[in-house]
């Protein structure tokens, strides 16, 4: 948005209080909004999050800082309005101001809940992992809680979350989950049989690798089922080159998804 706003600054078609109540606005705004996508869906997501997200800080794609004025006004909203959306993640790096910093926990003290922080030195280094440029790994955003996309050229989906804790517990029990008494995981042995912790801790990694591989199966049927029965015409054409591609991003990120093994979370274009 910044291009926008500065252009604006710059003719005099605004001035900096006009800005912080548009963005007041848009802020209760968002607050009537729900899911577009059916009356079931609404009800059923009544009250939760809406994941409209605006990333603020970080670094530009050459490395430099890129805070502006407009960073600190969507602040300032957020600390005025006290309402829970949209949410902001402040992206954090070695050179991020100090007076951003202090302005970001201002908003945190009043316990709306925000900024998020994160660090841009795991994120960029998480793309970068996928043969991402350095350059544009640094144009990164959050999306949902906490995955990393890139506008226009990535989109994650959202899947179930993995408990591990729960499985401790099966293993505990032999393979029996304790809360329903079915056998659901791998025979291990019983605690007794285990000489030392070396063999508890394979065991553990042996039961933890099986509902791993359960659940990355299940994720990646997910991710063929919406490839086949919800394809997103509309995000696909805004992604880049949407249209002379011609393909849906779930045909895209779907494709080659039958093996367990393949890591369900990697939806990179």
């Amino acid at each position: 948005m910044y291009p926008f706003y500065q252009a604006d600054k710059i003719a005099g078609r605004i001035t900096d209080d006009e800005v912080l109540e548009l963005l007041e606005c848009l802020r209760i705004k968002n607050m009537q909004l729900n899911r577009i996508s059916g009356e079931r869906n609404r009800k059923k997501n009544a009250g939760l999050a809406k994941w409209h997200k605006w990333t603020i800080g970080g670094a530009t794609s050459d490395g430099q800082d890129a805070t502006n004025e407009l960073t600190y006004l969507l602040l300032e909203a957020a600390l005025e309005t006290r309402l829970p959306h949209h949410t902001l993640t402040l992206r954090v790096h070695p050179d991020t101001p100090e007076k951003l910093m202090i302005k970001a926990l201002e908003v945190v003290r009043t316990g709306i809940g925000m900024p998020a922080f994160v660090g841009d030195r795991s994120y960029t280094a998480f793309s970068m992992r996928y043969g991402i440029p350095l350059e544009e790994a640094r144009e990164y955003v959050l999306t949902g809680c906490l995955d990393a996309n890139l506008p226009g050229k990535s989109r994650t989906v959202a899947i179930g979350m993995f408990v591990v804790p729960l499985v401790f517990d099966i293993l505990l029990h032999n393979g029996i989950d304790p809360g329903t008494g079915m056998p659901v995981g791998i025979e291990t042995g019983d605690l007794e049989s285990f000489a030392d912790y070396g063999q508890f801790a394979a065991a553990f990694k042996k039961q933890l690798r099986y509902f791993m591989e359960i659940a990355a199966e299940k994720d990646n049927v997910e991710l063929l089922i919406e490839r086949e029965l919800f394809p997103d015409a509309f995000r696909s054409f805004l992604m880049e080159d949407g249209i002379e591609a011609g393909r849906i991003i779930e045909k895209r990120r779907a494709d080659g998804h039958s093996s367990s093994r393949r890591k369900s979370h990697d939806a990179y274009l």
